[in-house]
């Protein structure tokens, strides 16, 4: 029963990322992100001043998600793969996005993040 109910929580956890996204809630979007998260960027500052002007400057944000499968590393470790359909404007992409999830203070946050 436990890992479903850590399961449900990492997948509320992705929908309200998916929702501070699409809706520009940037404070929200990076609410979602454990401390200190840099993505591919030399450090965390240059990851949300980059993520703040692509976020704002998109024109309706639509992200959707298939193919989602879980799996949990340690109680507080989980690795979510789906393939992501993302849209805006006239521009979208689909591709395979792959997060690592870290229980912190009760909540699940994104610690690593690869999209190919």
């Amino acid at each position: 029963m436990e890992t479903l109910d850590a399961s449900k929580a990492v997948f509320d956890e992705l929908n309200a990322w998916r929702g501070a996204w699409e809706h520009k809630n940037i404070k929200a979007y990076f609410s979602h992100y454990v401390e200190g998260f840099s993505g591919e960027a030399k450090n965390a500052k240059a990851w949300r001043d980059e993520r703040t002007v692509k976020i704002q400057s998109a024109k309706n944000i639509q992200v959707t998600f298939s193919d989602a499968q879980i799996n949990f590393m340690a109680d507080d470790a989980a690795e979510l793969k789906f393939k992501q359909h993302y849209r805006s404007g006239h521009y979208k992409d689909i591709g395979q996005k792959t997060l690592q999830f870290k229980k912190v203070d009760n909540r699940w946050l994104i610690a690593q993040e690869v999209f190919k």
